[in-house]
């Protein structure tokens, strides 16, 4: 069985990550990892601080960091981005937020481009990636992959949590070719780099126009699972959000009942959910341009792909 547990941020430390861990049962498989990867969500960071709320605070990575650093204080512990939209490049999103200050006070930790590290290239018949998949060659070798992720709105995909999170794993630097189909790339990523621990974050949350145009929500609740479908479904519903129709959880529930199960999971200190207030969304006529200027850029893609077939029929 799943387990999902909240907590509120001042809480948020060594003890109770450690007994959390041991329930879950994967304080051993973290001892044995030949290292650690965290992906925190660091959309628009290149340009957003993270007083505005759309991505994780750094207090949070650091509270993480010295836990980890507690239970194995000699393996390399990787900080993890890629690139995203408008040339929100990885390198710098760690500059702004001077993650360099967090690598000098952890000689363990390192900073990880995902985008211009070596790459690798997987096999993998998926629902958008029908051949194969490129990504970062350090998801071929021995990790504990940690995915620290924010609760937030999306203009395009309604909620933003663990599985959403996965999406800044792929080393593309051009994600807005994926918007179209954003819930089969989802679903394929969450298929490959499966998180062995989900940590979804409020400390804010973001209701409204998010990802980065939002308004944030200072709920100061922490969640912790083994489970990234369980913990983002049991938010969604909690918030609202379930009702607009999220796709991409719908696909990654089903394709991925083979492994974490469809079990209920267990809640720990669950009273700590009736704070949450339902999310604010953006309104129909924001819904609508949003669709339609998806459908447009479909429709742009499949032109460009037949364009370039007729090209090469005279070369």
């Amino acid at each position: 069985m799943s387990k999902i547990f909240v907590q509120r941020e001042k809480e948020f430390g060594y003890e109770i990550f450690c007994e959390n861990l041991k329930q879950m049962q994967l304080y051993d498989s973290l001892k044995t990892a030949g290292c650690i990867i965290i992906k925190p969500n660091l959309t628009g960071g290149s340009y957003t601080k993270e007083e505005a709320g759309a991505i994780t605070p750094k207090k949070i990575l650091v509270k993480l960091i010295s836990s980890l650093n507690e239970i194995v204080p000699n393996v390399t512990i990787y900080i993890m981005e890629s690139d995203s939209n408008n040339y929100d490049y990885a390198y710098q999103k760690f500059e702004f937020q001077e993650y360099n200050d967090i690598v000098k006070s952890f000689p363990t930790v390192q900073l990880y481009d995902a985008t211009r590290s070596p790459q690798t290239t997987i096999e993998f018949n998926g629902l958008y990636f029908k051949k194969a998949i490129r990504i970062a060659e350090i998801f071929k070798g021995d990790y504990f992959f940690i995915s620290l992720a924010k609760a937030k709105t999306h203009n395009k995909t309604v909620f933003t949590g663990v599985l959403k999170n996965q999406f800044g794993c792929l080393s593309s630097m051009e994600k807005k070719t994926y918007h179209t189909k954003i819930g089969q790339v989802i679903s394929d990523v969450n298929q490959l780099i499966k998180p062995n621990l989900s940590i979804l974050e409020m400390c804010p949350a973001m209701e409204g126009n998010g990802p980065l145009k939002g308004d944030k929500l200072n709920l100061e609740l922490i969640l912790m699972s083994d489970n990234p479908v369980a913990v983002d479904y049991l938010v969604a519903k909690r918030v609202g959000l379930l009702k607009y129709g999220i796709g991409y959880l719908d696909l990654c529930r089903k394709r991925l009942e083979p492994v974490y199960g469809n079990e209920e999971p267990r809640i720990f200190n669950d009273k700590l959910l009736d704070t949450i207030p339902q999310f604010k969304y953006i309104g129909m006529d924001k819904r609508f341009f949003i669709k339609a200027g998806l459908l447009l850029q479909g429709i742009a893609d499949n032109l460009r792909r037949v364009s370039m077939k007729i090209q090469k029929l005279g070369e």
